[in-house]
């Protein structure tokens, strides 16, 4: 059951650089090394707003998860590997006593999942969304 919920989203933005400035080429791929580093910086990022052991009452979650969705969007924008990639970053911070969660998509090689899931040691949970994709989409062949 959701106890407490407050989240901040920042909407898909397009990345400066696009498809036709690299020749019509898609991006290559990440191989699972390199999206786990870019989850372990989000993470930093969340670790960064939300001490350990602070519990849900303590936080201005209003503020924290306006800033962690915005740094994070930062940190993806600024990530070499993502260059021609539209974002999207959801950041919840929430209290729970239990949940479940399933999440079923159809990417091409080019779109990445890099949401993350974090909780301190006083039962406060962040959910970090985060969606990049090619710009313009590319379909699989």
């Amino acid at each position: 059951m959701l106890r407490s919920l407050v989240g901040s989203e920042m909407c898909i933005r397009d990345r400066s650089r696009s498809m036709a400035e690299s020749g019509g080429e898609a991006p290559h791929g990440m191989g699972p090394e390199e999206q786990e580093a870019i989850k372990q910086r989000l993470i930093g990022v969340i670790q960064e707003f939300i001490p350990d052991d602070d519990k849900f009452a303590a936080i201005d979650t209003k503020e924290a998860s306006k800033s962690i969705s915005e740094k994070s969007f930062h940190v993806l924008k600024e990530t070499p590997e993502l260059e021609g990639h539209k974002l999207f970053v959801k950041a919840a911070i929430l209290q729970v006593n239990g949940f479940a969660i399933s999440n079923n998509t159809l990417w091409s090689p080019q779109d990445y999942n890099l949401s993350v899931s974090w909780t301190n040691s006083a039962g406060c949970t962040v959910w970090l969304t985060a969606l990049v994709n090619p710009n313009p989409p590319v379909l699989p062949q």
